[in-house]
């Protein structure tokens, strides 16, 4: 290409830009935008953001418990002694809501109170969310979150009695609090949209859209439920398991020649999924029972999700199917109910092995 022409084809670029910028401008007289109005309304959503999530905290906090309590009688091997409160350090609040946490709460370096169950040691107490802790058992609280959370846990191990020196309004009290045992598992709030939740190996993850879409504790109560089943059961360890036995199989495979990519690995870990969600949702409903929740006030669950989640079809078909339809988990938890009502002991029926 000769040099004119690359220079005609630049001067076309630039001016088909220069008739493009002003083709594709808006039209209306927007008022103008002041910067002040700006950052005072971000700084009001961001209190806004803050009070909700101290909110949906607060729920999950006060739902949870009595299903750790639940869990700990059922599955008692692992436990730990807890008093129901979630502690908060402003100083580690991400950046863009630091003002407004300074706005809400002021200027402290002391650790806060963040969530209380009103059903736990803590709220029968008279703990209230937004308290300062000083000290615990006359020890200085640090404001170090996480040294601080490791005082708490040493002070709680052994499960006697403990006191907590907190800052109320100005004032400073000192409360007495027994703790009681529960699942030695975390409960949290995840943001993310989808109605979903999910278990690690020590933790149950709650969607906000999950959560958003329990129309009451019950429903919410059950999804923990569940979660924590699948901790309890070790459903973690056993698919670890059934993955590493099916890479076994794909070796042996591998060493005859015959190509194997993962094959006998993903099939042997998809084959007990679904069993795995159906003794969940088995156990999950004997917890929420043995909490003093009302399973029929959670009856409906599934029967509401089936109406805002389509049918599956194609993508189960190819990569195996993880989790029971609707219909499946729906008549589980009628006779489950059933089974419940007509075992006064409410303890699962388990297979001898």
């Amino acid at each position: 290409m000769s040099p004119f022409a690359r220079l005609s084809i630049r001067i076309c670029t630039l001016l088909l830009i220069f008739l493009g910028s002003g083709c594709m401008s808006p039209t209306a007289r927007i008022p103008q935008l002041h910067s002040e109005l700006i950052s005072q309304e971000a700084l009001s959503q961001n209190c806004d953001f803050l009070l909700a999530e101290s909110q949906r905290s607060t729920r999950i906090l006060n739902t949870a418990f009595p299903i750790l309590k639940a869990a700990a009688e059922l599955f008692p091997a692992h436990y730990r002694y807890t008093l129901g409160i979630s502690l908060q350090s402003d100083s580690v609040i991400e950046a863009p809501y630091r003002q407004a946490a300074l706005t809400l709460w002021g200027d402290q370096p002391s650790l806060r109170i963040s969530a209380v169950a009103h059903n736990a040691p803590a709220g029968i107490a008279g703990i209230q969310v937004n308290d300062r802790l000083l000290a615990i058992n006359e020890i200085s609280a640090l404001n170090d979150l996480s040294q601080s959370i490791h005082l708490l846990h040493k002070a709680l191990a052994h499960g006697n009695p403990i006191t907590l020196t907190l800052e109320r309004e100005g004032q400073n009290i000192t409360l007495p609090i027994t703790p009681v045992k529960t699942a030695d598992y975390r409960v949290r709030l995840r943001h993310k949209a989808s109605i979903n939740a999910r278990a690690t190996t020590k933790q149950v993850e709650i969607n906000r859209g999950m959560l958003e879409f329990c129309q009451n504790d019950s429903e919410l109560a059950y999804v923990i439920a569940h979660e924590i089943a699948h901790i309890a059961l070790k459903h973690h360890r056993d698919a670890a398991i059934n993955f590493l036995t099916g890479l076994i199989g794909d070796a042996a495979l591998w060493a005859t020649l015959i190509p194997s990519p993962g094959i006998i690995a993903t099939t042997t870990l998809a084959a007990k999924s679904e069993s795995y969600e159906i003794e969940a949702d088995y156990i999950a409903l004997y917890l929420l029972v043995r909490a003093g929740y009302a399973p029929e006030e959670a009856a409906q669950f599934w029967q509401r999700l089936a109406t805002i989640v389509p049918i599956q079809k194609s993508r189960f078909k190819l990569n195996f199917k993880s989790h029971p339809d609707l219909p499946t988990r729906q008549i589980l938890f009628e006779q489950t109910l059933n089974e419940i009502q007509n075992n006064p002991h409410l303890k699962p029926l388990f297979k001898s092995r």
